[in-house]
C-alpha cells in the first residue's frame, strides 16, 4: 500500500480578529465566498488562545507554551531563544517554509534562518509599511499591505515545491481596519447588527474597565461602532477574494485535497461586547477566536467541532501530526495538544487556563489605550463555568454561570448559591498555576482596583413587628445603608445582624 504524500499547510492568520465576525455568524448580506469554500467543505473549530494579545498568542502557537513559559508576554518582548519554534520543525523535516506579512511583533524575527521565503512586514499599517526579505533588507512598499500580502502569497502558492508550508500573515482586521478600493464601502447603508450585550456590566465588575474613554463605548457611540463593525466586514472580503483564489490554485495544481488550509485567529477583539473596545480582557470575544479547517482526511463537509479545550498552544502539535512528524525535542517542549486527539471522546481539556501577564508599569503609549490601570489576571474555564481573578490590591474575582448566562453579563461570584462551585474554581485555578510553573518572576504589580457592586436598598413603607427585612441583592459587598421612614418609636427593640 502507498504511503499518502505529506501534506501540505496554508495557515492564514488574522490579526486581532472576532469569531463573529465570519461565516456563518456574519448576517445574510455578508458575502464571504472565499471563506465558505473552506468552511462548508471543512469543519468549523470552537478555539481559545492562552493570552488576548499579538506577540504572546503568536508564539504560543509556534512553541505550544503558555506566555509565562516562552517569555514573550506582551508586544515587545522576543520568545526566549533556547525554544524552537514549529517552522524550524517543519524545516529540519524537509518542509519547504515560507513566511508571508505578520509573523510576530518583534523585531528579532526581521531573519529567520532556514526560512526558505520570507517577507514580512511588523508594524500594522495598510499602507507604504515597511517589509524585509530573508537577509534583514527593508523594503518600504507602495500600496495597501493586504494586497502586497496576497500578492505575494498567490505568487508563492504558484511556484512552491510540496510538502511546503505557507504562513500569510493577515493585517486584517487590526484597528483602524482599511479595506482595498475593491471592498472599499460594499456594505454602506446596510443595517449594521449591534452585539447583543452593547450594555455595561452593572453589578460585581472590576472597577478598572470603565476608567478610561479610550477602552469603552457609550450609547452616543452607537454610530462608530456601526462603522467599526461594517470595516470588518469589507476587509474580510479582501481575505475572501484571496482565499477564492488559492483554492483555485491548488486545485489546478492537484494538490487541494492534499492540503491542511487552516484560517486562525490570533487574539479576539471586544468591539461593543458590554461596551468594551480592545483586547487583553478574559471575556469570551477576546479569548476566543476565528478557527475554520478544511482538511479531507481529517473533517467532512460541514463539521462542527464544539468544546475540546482546543487552544493556541495545541496549534504546532495539530500541525505536526497532520504532517506526521514526530520530533521528540519539541514533543519535551511543547505542552499542547493535537485537535486530532483532543476530538477523540474521553480526550477533550476539561479546564483551559488563560492569562495576561504585566512586568512593567504600561505607559499612554502602550496599545489600545491607556492600558495602565488593567492589572494582570489568570482564569480558568470549563465547559459550565469561568473564574477569573485580577492582580488588584483588594479581592477582584469574577465567576459567570455559562450554562445560563453563556454572555458572560453576571458576575456569580458574591452569590451565596454559588460559593461552593467559586472555591471549586479557586482551587483549580492554583492547582493549574503549580502544574504550568505558572511561578514568572516580576508578575507582582497590584493595581489599585476592586469590584464594583450596587448598594441594597429596601423601602419599607411602615415599620414592621416581629418580621424580617429581606435584602436584595444579598450578599452585599462593600456598603449596607438601612434607612427607617419614619423614624423607629421604639428603636431599643431592633435588632439588627450582620454576617461576613
Amino acid at each position: 500500500m502507498c504511503q499518502p504524500a505529506q501534506p501540505n499547510f496554508l495557515v492564514v492568520v488574522l490579526d486581532d480578529a472576532e469569531f463573529s465576525m465570519l461565516e456563518p455568524y456574519v448576517p445574510d448580506f455578508v458575502l464571504q465566498p472565499g471563506i465558505d469554500s473552506i468552511v462548508s467543505k471543512g469543519a468549523i473549530v470552537q478555539m481559545h488562545n492562552v493570552q488576548s494579545y499579538c506577540n504572546p498568542s503568536r508564539y504560543s502557537m509556534l512553541t505550544g507554551l503558555y506566555p509565562h513559559n516562552h517569555g514573550a508576554t506582551d508586544n515587545a518582548t522576543p520568545v526566549n531563544p533556547e525554544f524552537t519554534l514549529l517552522t524550524k520543525v517543519l524545516s529540519n523535516h524537509d518542509y519547504h517554509v515560507a513566511i508571508d506579512g505578520k509573523f510576530t511583533n518583534t523585531t528579532h524575527t526581521k531573519t529567520m534562518k532556514g526560512i526558505e521565503r520570507w517577507w514580512i512586514t511588523l508594524k500594522d499599517k495598510y499602507s507604504n509599511a515597511s517589509f524585509y526579505d530573508a537577509a534583514g533588507t527593508e523594503t518600504i512598499m507602495t500600496g495597501h499591505s493586504t494586497q502586497i500580502i496576497h500578492d505575494t502569497a498567490t505568487t508563492w502558492l504558484n511556484h512552491l515545491e510540496p510538502p511546503f508550508f505557507l504562513w500569510v500573515g493577515e493585517m486584517v482586521p487590526h484597528r483602524k481596519p482599511v479595506p482595498t478600493t475593491a471592498n472599499k464601502d460594499v456594505y454602506e447603508g446596510e443595517p449594521i447588527p449591534m452585539p447583543a450585550t452593547f450594555y455595561p456590566f452593572t453589578i460585581d465588575y472590576p472597577s478598572f474597565l470603565y476608567y478610561d474613554d479610550a477602552n469603552f463605548y457609550d450609547n452616543a457611540d452607537s454610530a462608530l461602532l456601526q462603522e467599526s463593525i461594517q470595516l470588518n466586514y469589507e476587509c474580510l472580503n479582501d481575505l475572501s477574494d484571496f482565499l477564492l483564489n488559492a483554492v483555485e490554485i491548488l486545485r489546478t495544481r492537484g494538490l487541494l485535497e492534499n492540503t491542511f488550509i487552516i484560517i486562525v485567529g490570533d487574539n479576539g477583539f471586544m468591539n461593543g461586547e458590554h461596551m468594551i473596545y480592545g483586547k487583553n480582557t478574559p471575556y469570551n470575544e477576546a479569548m476566543r477566536v476565528p478557527c475554520f479547517i478544511r482538511y479531507a482526511p481529517w473533517f467532512t463537509p460541514g463539521s462542527v467541532v464544539d468544546y475540546t479545550g482546543f487552544q493556541s498552544i495545541d496549534f504546532a502539535a495539530t500541525i505536526l501530526d497532520a504532517a506526521g512528524i514526530d520530533d521528540p525535542s519539541f514533543n519535551i517542549q511543547s505542552l499542547g495538544k493535537s485537535l486530532k486527539y483532543l476530538m477523540e471522546p474521553g480526550n477533550e481539556r476539561l479546564i483551559q487556563y488563560f492569562e495576561k501577564i504585566k512586568l512593567v508599569q504600561a505607559t499612554e503609549d502602550e496599545e489600545d489605550g491607556v492600558d495602565s490601570l488593567s492589572p494582570s489576571f489568570r482564569a480558568v474555564k470549563s465547559q459550565s463555568y469561568k473564574y477569573i481573578k485580577y492582580s488588584c490590591d483588594s479581592v477582584t474575582e469574577e465567576l459567570f454561570d455559562l450554562t445560563i448566562d453563556p454572555l458572560e453579563t453576571t458576575n456569580q461570584v458574591n452569590n451565596p448559591f454559588y460559593a461552593t462551585i467559586a472555591d471549586e474554581y479557586r482551587w483549580k485555578l492554583d492547582s493549574l498555576s503549580i502544574a504550568l510553573d505558572d511561578t514568572i518572576t516580576g508578575d507582582t504589580i497590584l493595581r489599585h482596583c476592586n469590584l464594583v457592586s450596587t448598594i441594597a436598598t429596601e423601602v419599607l413603607p411602615e415599620p414592621l413587628t416581629g418580621d424580617e427585612i429581606v435584602l436584595s441583592p444579598n450578599p452585599v459587598h462593600q456598603s449596607l445603608s438601612l434607612k427607617f421612614v419614619p423614624p423607629l418609636v421604639n428603636a431599643s427593640g431592633t435588632t439588627l445582624r450582620v454576617f461576613n
